[in-house]
């Protein structure tokens, strides 16, 4: 699987992330509604940094009033491209 971070001259230098990733090979996963929660209840936070590490794929972040579980304090989406 081929990776390329795409981060344009004419942008402002990306720090901690990639203004777009495209990836060639692999299989598509994609990932929506999931809390990060994990089965005890507790954040799991540390994960996202073990897996993702320094290089952050391309990210958004959207504010809302609250999620449909009072108890989860972030909902990731995401789409992403692993080995087969």
């Amino acid at each position: 699987m081929d990776v390329e971070r795409i981060n344009p001259a004419e942008l402002a230098r990306p720090s901690g992330f990639s203004h777009a990733v495209a990836v060639t090979g692999g299989r598509m996963v994609f990932l929506a509604g999931q809390v990060g929660m994990a089965r005890d209840g507790t954040e799991i936070g540390a994960v996202w940094h073990r897996l993702a590490g320094t290089e952050y794929p391309a990210t958004a972040a959207v504010g809302v009033a609250r999620l449909w579980d009072p108890e989860a304090l972030v909902e990731l989406q995401g789409i992403a491209a692993v080995n087969r």
